[in-house]
């Protein structure tokens, strides 16, 4: 008799149990008939610069990568978990970038990573993803792979394989008004600056162009006159900037200061695609020829570009980004996407099938199809656009909203005007 109570009492503990998980829903959940699907996060980790010289860019990148997790998770999550997304600021100091990506890894335990916003921060994070055999996904970081090899790291990053493509567009663009011209060179002194500029010395010579005056200057520069007047003094027909966003700005500046004016001025100089950036410069952007990852070009607007954009903007000035989000921020999403199908389409969370997937597919974003280089990681095909500005008269925000007075030069499937030339300088 005691025994049979036993059982009773044990079938309805059970049944207790079962019932109270059910309601409560703490574990699990049913999402197909006769399968149980564990309803704990998919926890995605990664480092930003939300301060310091890069903050800008990683804000923007921080709050592209939130609407990217929610929208998953609106659509029922990925394999049918939520996302969470675990982050941390990394001070645009690459030793704290890499303390950070230890961390995640061995502290947090996170399930799968994603690259910080640019090279120097994503350079200093590489090793550790190599350290523990994870698939890396970047965003904006210029060939941070080249001294690594590593075949599990991509990079979303609109410039192709080869360093040549940085600045082929800005090389066509010259050829196509000027033969043999006179080419003067200013870089930062980085890793950037070093690789950009390399590529562009060898277009240089591929295209037989005279390279008279090369400098670099340090990140810590704040006098650009003194960096430009030597350039001015050469009397070149081509000016090409490899630039930051704070340098492109005094750059600019000084170049106006001391009218500096070749035949063609611009070049790589991050920071001019920022709406921050444009309005503290206005109309003096008049006729500056500048690299571009995405405008809102009727060409370039793809599946799913037009909806992001606008919740971006609706939502910039509660984060303080960059109110258009041109540059960058479609960027940054389609990084989320990469990883999603990947994991979608493997089913899995093992890095190497991750990895081994993003290698050999292609893979439908915001900013079209992208297909990585299985060698270097970077795109098989460089999507990098070169713009001048054109038109500016009022140098407000509206001037730099849509494609009006941002006209795609380069390339020739994309473009949308023509160059103004020579430069009209700077009244």
């Amino acid at each position: 008799m005691e025994k049979a109570i036993a059982k009773i009492y044990a079938v309805v503990a059970a049944v207790v149990i079962i019932i109270a998980l059910v309601a409560g829903g703490m574990y699990y959940y049913l999402s197909i008939p006769g399968q149980v699907v564990e309803k704990t996060p998919i926890r995605i980790g990664f480092s930003q610069p939300l301060t310091g010289s890069l903050g800008a860019g990683g804000q923007a990148t921080l709050l592209s990568l939130k609407i990217w997790a929610e929208d998953v998770n609106a659509k029922g999550g990925l394999l049918g978990r939520p996302i969470e997304l675990v982050y941390y600021d990394d001070h645009s100091n690459p030793a704290d970038t890499a303390a950070i990506y230890e961390k995640l890894i061995g502290v947090d335990k996170v399930d799968l990573i994603l690259g910080p916003y640019a090279t120097i921060p994503t350079v200093a994070a590489l090793p550790i993803a190599m350290k523990y055999n994870r698939t890396l996904i970047s965003v904006f970081a210029t060939y941070a792979n080249e001294a690594y090899h590593y075949p599990y790291y991509f990079s979303v990053m609109f410039a192709g394989p080869k360093l040549t493509d940085w600045s082929i567009g800005f090389c066509e663009i010259v050829n196509s008004v000027l033969q043999r011209p006179t080419v003067a060179v200013v870089a930062i002194a980085n890793e950037v600056g070093d690789k950009i500029s390399r590529g562009f010395k060898e277009n240089c010579k591929n295209y037989g162009f005279n390279i008279i005056y090369e400098t670099s200057y340090p990140p810590t520069t704040a006098d650009f006159t003194s960096v430009l007047l030597p350039v001015k003094a050469a009397n070149p027909d081509v000016v090409f900037f490899v630039s930051y966003p704070t340098d492109s700005v005094g750059l600019i500046k000084a170049a106006k200061e001391i009218d500096l004016r070749p035949k063609i001025i611009g070049g790589s100089m991050t920071g001019l695609q920022y709406a921050f950036n444009q309005l503290t410069l206005g109309k003096t952007l008049n006729g500056v020829i500048i690299h571009h990852s995405w405008i809102p070009a009727p060409a370039l607007m793809f599946n799913g570009t037009a909806e992001f954009i606008s919740k971006y903007q609706a939502l910039a000035p509660t984060y303080g980004v960059d109110p258009l989000g041109y540059y960058l921020a479609p960027w940054s999403y389609s990084a989320g996407q990469v990883l999603q199908q990947a994991v979608e389409a493997t089913g899995s969370l093992d890095q190497k099938i991750i990895g081994e997937y993003i290698r050999t597919h292609k893979f439908q974003t915001i900013v079209g199809e992208l297909e990585f280089d299985p060698a270097s990681g970077e795109l098989k095909e460089s999507k990098l656009l070169y713009i001048q500005f054109q038109g500016l008269t009022r140098g407000d925000l509206l001037d730099f909203t849509g494609p009006t007075h941002l006209k795609v030069l380069y390339p020739p499937k994309y473009k949308s005007g023509d160059l103004i030339f020579p430069f009209p300088g700077w009244d």
